[in-house]
């Protein structure tokens, strides 16, 4: 195509879509955050399908637009995909603004209320207890879940130490097998302080990753 080629920086997913719409081009957009991959093919223009792990069609478009450090790399290579979107992109770019918008709002009032929470419980709850409330979990002391519960309690004095503790964990777990047993442990009774931050984590791991 044209002017865009390869990785790009600097510039927003929704204006380089808005390029390749004025191009009239044919492309497949790669858009990666993190450990996440996902696809948005275009024809003459216009975004026609689009892929994220099982994700097809407008929700695979939405999820992408909810991404927010990612990295984008114009594809040179043939790849197959069905056609199977023919909502214009300025729609698609509102309602993907929208969702992001909605997200975000969650995710803040997530943050505050278990955040809430959490100091007021830490702050009566002395490092050696919480030892021995980790301990009564049972997962060993490699244990990715206890390391981010552990990890999290000691930047708990902080909102936002916390916060971005939580973000860190979530993709640790979400990018690997323990995420089904965190949301067993999350079903089950636990030490306050625990209880807490299992809930948190898994909130996080459930709806922000």
């Amino acid at each position: 195509m044209g002017t865009l080629k390869g990785k790009i920086q600097g510039i927003s997913l929704p204006a380089i879509l808005q390029m390749i719409e004025l191009e009239e081009a044919d492309c497949a957009v790669q858009i990666s955050e993190g450990r996440k991959k996902g696809y948005l093919f275009v024809e003459e223009g216009s975004v026609v399908a689009a892929k994220v792990g099982d994700l097809t069609n407008m929700e695979a478009v939405y999820e992408i637009l909810c991404w927010d450090k990612i990295v984008i790399e114009i594809l040179t290579k043939k790849m197959a995909y069905e056609v199977e979107i023919e909502t214009p992109l300025m729609s698609i770019l509102m309602e993907g603004l929208r969702l992001k918008d909605e997200k975000t709002n969650i995710k803040k009032r997530t943050a505050a209320f278990y955040v809430k929470k959490l100091m007021a419980q830490t702050h009566d709850t002395a490092p050696k207890d919480f030892r021995k409330a980790l301990d009564s979990m049972g997962l060993p002391r490699s244990s990715k879940i206890r390391l981010a519960l552990n990890r999290m309690f000691r930047s708990s004095h902080d909102e936002e130490s916390l916060i971005a503790s939580v973000e860190n964990e979530a993709k640790i777990i979400h990018d690997s097998e323990d995420k089904k047993l965190l949301k067993e442990l999350a079903e089950q009774k636990h030490e306050p302080v625990i209880k807490i931050l299992v809930h948190f984590l898994n909130k996080w791991v459930e709806n922000f990753q």
